[in-house]
């Protein structure tokens, strides 16, 4: 979007039987240095804001943010796992307790 400043995600699929669709806005902002998203959900009423940066450590792009739901901070981890592949987890970040993952995403390159 917007001569590549931002990538918008589309995403449909399946909460156990239940189908949802979800848009990610991702953008770099030049200002903070950090990566921002904004996502929205036909699951939820609120929408979520994760900002974050590149993790060497972990090789992978680390957002987090606040979640309007009980279960606390969200957190996303997206890292390469292979030439033509790259996973997505998300996950929900109690105030106590042990964060769990919420989501998987695999995206596949399409030859």
């Amino acid at each position: 979007l917007f001569g590549g400043l931002f990538l918008q995600e589309r995403v449909e699929g399946l909460v156990g039987e239940a189908p949802f669709v979800s848009l990610t806005w991702y953008g770099f902002n030049p200002t903070t240095h950090r990566y921002e998203t904004a996502r929205i959900a036909s699951t939820r009423a609120d929408r979520v804001d994760e900002s974050g940066t590149f993790d060497a450590a972990l090789g992978a792009l680390v957002l987090e943010g606040e979640s309007a739901t009980p279960s606390g901070r969200t957190r996303t981890v997206l890292r390469t796992v292979g030439p033509d592949e790259l996973l997505l987890e998300r996950f929900m970040v109690p105030p106590s307790g042990a964060p769990w993952r919420s989501a998987e995403i695999r995206y596949t390159r399409r030859p």
